[in-house]
């Protein structure tokens, strides 16, 4: 099994700051969401590799780990 690289998929490097990661997570949070597209196994998918990486990138001890 791969790890998945959730600074890529947020679009960020490692050293963003809290406030940047939130800003990208919420811009991509409304262009994913599957609200807009609810058929899409795409936007879905997207939507939820989303919230799995800011759930460990947003969370200060999950994010040291995942360096």
């Amino acid at each position: 099994m791969s790890k998945v690289n959730y600074y890529r998929v947020l679009g960020v490097n490692p050293t963003v700051s809290e406030e940047e990661l939130k800003r990208a997570f919420q811009s991509l949070y409304e262009r994913y969401s599957p609200d807009k597209n609810p058929s899409s196994l795409f936007y879905k998918t997207m939507f939820e590799q989303l919230n799995e990486a800011y759930a460990t990138l947003g969370d200060r001890e999950k994010r040291e780990r995942n360096k």
